[in-house]
């Protein structure tokens, strides 16, 4: 009989275990043994698989008692369920799955996680109303386009919304119809900063014009203002505050709630205004008042990302796609530049850009670049031609975030928007083909005008 009181009582118990385990006619596999065995070794000596698998003996060779040892530390340390917790345990472990694939980062996390696959957007894009009929729009215009689209590589067609809820609602339904009926994806575009209709209701929450006056050369003969006023910058009104966040949030949830389902939603001018610390630069938005004359309270870098999530959870059946423009480059630096001599390359503008662009890139899978260099008077140099400044453009979404403490988003991520109003065919097959060679996520081609417009405009901020 086993003194069970023994201290000498463990090779005991491994024979009795090991008996048991043979008179129960259980035929236990080596693989799986050794497996066991590796499992027991990996909890007792506390090291990695890695480590494990290294060593220098094989799992044949383990002995006989060690796999006896393990097998009954495996079996005292098993834990013990009720019944109800035994029907619930599937339910837990799923969760865990869940939230474990959910949040790469959760600790103990060991899946390997992939870039999503997402297809290719070749998109054309037109005004939903015509300006030049505003009341009944150019239905006719857009159906003889969709006819030749039909036999291009396009597959979706995005519809401009205006700066409010669309009217007459009719017309864009009529063109929204066609559009399906044609089998092209459906996509809105919504320019979120530049909004006239809040900045007259609210000038106050304009973006402003404070510290550089390089912006003036623009406008000469404009007044400064007292020290009771502060210049705005007319009519942006940018999300990086309290209030103007929450109006453009609720401005652009009117206009889609009007509107059938869309496939893609892309959101402009998710950034400060242009000239944004008052350089004069289209390109500068990295803020929305560069001063002490504030008359709204910022609410910080991740504005945006916060923005597009908010859509996006209204709008779970559309991917909502951000639309960014770049920055301040090199050559505008110069006195004759477009920032006019004001250092905005190797200043905040590139580290402000990166803080705002991460939290975005981390959200959302795609986003949308504003390439429009003849908008923007782009270009690389005097001898290289205006299309090469796409290349570049893109580049810069893998380059810049890496110099200021981010990450870089591939080009498989981009879809770039491509200048077409008054541009010929030319142009345009070039920047669709440069596209094709930097094997980026996709382009828009814009045939009607993305107004980025401003004037200075005097408001009173106390």
């Amino acid at each position: 009989m086993i003194n069970m009181n023994r201290h000498d009582s463990f090779p005991s118990l491994m024979a009795l275990f090991t008996l048991l385990t043979l008179a129960g006619g259980i035929s236990l596999n080596l693989q799986n043994i050794s497996a066991e065995v590796t499992w027991g070794l990996q909890k007792s000596i506390a090291v990695s698989p890695n480590a494990l698998q290294n060593r220098p003996h094989s799992p044949n060779e383990i002995s006989s008692a060690s796999i006896a040892r393990v097998l009954w530390r495996k079996h005292r340390e098993r834990p013990t369920y009720s019944r109800s917790e035994r029907l619930e345990r599937p339910k837990r472990v799923q969760d865990f799955k869940s939230r474990k694939a959910a949040d790469p980062q959760r600790p103990g996390h060991t899946l390997t996680t992939t870039e999503p696959s997402v297809s290719i957007i070749r998109a054309a894009m037109y005004r939903a109303i015509e300006p030049s009929d505003p009341m009944l729009g150019d239905q006719s215009y857009l159906s003889s386009q969709i006819e030749s689209l039909s036999e291009s590589e396009i597959d979706t067609i995005v519809l401009q919304l205006g700066d409010k809820p669309t009217a007459p609602m009719q017309t864009v339904l009529d063109k929204i119809r066609a559009i399906r009926t044609a089998g092209f994806k459906l996509g809105y575009w919504i320019e979120v900063a530049r909004s006239p209709s809040i900045a007259n209701a609210h000038p106050e929450w304009m973006a402003s014009l404070q510290t550089h006056d390089e912006w003036k050369r623009f406008y000469p003969d404009f007044q400064s203002p007292s020290p009771e006023e502060v210049t705005k910058t007319y009519p942006w009104v940018p999300i990086m505050s309290r209030e103007t966040f929450e109006a453009q949030r609720d401005r652009v949830t009117n206009i889609l709630k009007q509107l059938p389902t869309a496939d893609t939603i892309f959101l402009n001018d998710l950034q400060g205004a242009p000239s944004a610390c008052g350089c004069g630069n289209d390109l500068c938005r990295w803020t929305s008042d560069y001063g002490d004359r504030r008359t709204t309270i910022p609410i910080g870098d991740e504005a945006a990302a916060k923005f597009i999530l908010e859509i996006q959870s209204d709008h779970p059946k559309s991917e909502v796609i951000p639309v960014w423009a770049t920055e301040c480059e090199e050559q505008d630096g110069h006195p004759e530049g477009q920032c006019a001599g004001v250092g905005c390359f190797k200043g905040i503008c590139w580290k402000a850009y990166t803080r705002q662009l991460m939290p975005v890139s981390k959200n959302s899978d795609r986003i949308a670049a504003l390439t429009l260099q003849r908008k923007f008077s782009r270009s690389l140099s005097e001898n290289q031609p205006e299309e090469n400044w796409l290349e570049y453009a893109i580049g810069t979404f893998q380059e810049m975030p890496k110099i200021h403490g981010g990450d870089e988003i591939p080009a498989k991520r981009i879809v770039s928007v491509i200048e077409a109003w008054e541009a010929d065919s030319h142009f345009v097959a070039q920047q669709v083909e440069t596209n094709r060679t930097l094997q980026t996520g996709g382009y828009i081609i814009a045939y009607d005008d993305i107004d980025q417009s401003w004037t200075p405009k005097i408001v009173r901020w106390k």
